[in-house]
């Protein structure tokens, strides 16, 4: 019998011990299925790769997507578009290559050209748009890990700003299709984390952000875009024991739960998560049992 999670008004509980199991029996027979994919952002531009003065003026730690980062998202956006999941919410890391990852992406769902020229464009199909119907947001919860060893500014930078870090959120936002911008969205966190994160300090920011975004749209599927170091933890939390050892480019995770609405509904029932992603070359995301 799966656990099952009441939400109501922001809130979260379990239903076991004294309190009683909940099984899908006792509650309404047709769940709302949610769908929750985590994707990395596409190919970046490589510091060291940049010529001779090419790199002035940019961050480093901060770079931009690649052409071919810009197609690989777009190739994302449309393949998750073709299967008809429906994402109907974008949420964002602040980092540059991810805010332009889901520029492309959003395209691909939307059945939109690419901003990269690209044959395959013409095969995009007769699906009709439906960019009405997304929402996208930015969210400091999906940052990149801050480790040691890379080149960020300095940590006395102005903390109520984006900057040095990333482009200042007003920027950011300039670069996603007005019409899909949500006003209303409250950030899970309003701040980027500063200072070196431990391992279970990244651990916990990225999967308490995954599942309280997804608490608070529990009959939407959402598509987070984030770093490699989130696509793993997303794994993580649902397959504890796993041991995630490759995450590629525009690799995501793909989950399923099962959302009930209370027969006066006045909450949301929210059942396990299941993993459906397979490791391997197909998902990008390379994973195996832990053997501890």
């Amino acid at each position: 019998m799966p656990a099952l999670m009441k939400t109501g008004c922001g809130s979260a509980r379990s239903h076991t011990g004294s309190e009683g199991s909940l099984s899908y029996n006792d509650a309404i027979p047709d769940p709302f299925v949610q769908n929750l994919f985590v994707l990395c952002h596409g190919e970046q531009v490589r510091y060291v790769d940049t010529q001779n003065g090419a790199a002035k003026g940019v961050r480093p730690w901060d770079p931009p997507l690649t052409e071919r980062g810009k197609l690989q998202a777009w190739r994302v956006g449309r393949a998750i578009r073709m299967e008809d999941w429906n994402v109907t919410r974008v949420v964002v890391s602040p980092s540059l290559r991810c805010v332009q990852t889901a520029v492309e992406v959003i395209a691909g769902l939307c059945m939109m050209p690419s901003s990269v020229a690209d044959d395959q464009k013409c095969e995009r199909g007769n699906g009709s748009p439906y960019i009405s119907t997304i929402k996208a947001s930015i969210e400091c919860g999906l940052a990149e890990m801050m480790r040691r060893g890379v080149p960020y500014p300095s940590e006395a930078a102005d903390k109520d700003s984006f900057q040095p870090w990333t482009l200042d959120l007003s920027e950011l936002y300039s670069m996603l299709p007005t019409e899909i911008k949500d006003p209303t969205f409250q950030p899970v966190r309003q701040k980027l984390p500063l200072g070196r994160e431990s391992a279970a300090d990244v651990q916990y920011r990225y999967t308490s952000t995954f599942q309280k975004i997804a608490n608070r749209y529990p009959n939407e599927n959402i598509l987070c875009i984030t770093h490699g170091e989130g696509v793993m933890q997303s794994v993580s939390m649902m397959w504890p024991r796993a041991e995630v050892y490759g995450v590629s480019y525009c690799a995501y995770t793909h989950a399923q739960r099962p959302n009930f609405e209370c027969d006066d509904g006045s909450c949301i029932i929210n059942g396990d998560w299941e993993l459906i992603t397979e490791s391997g070359l197909a998902s990008g995301v390379f994973f195996s049992p832990s053997n501890s």
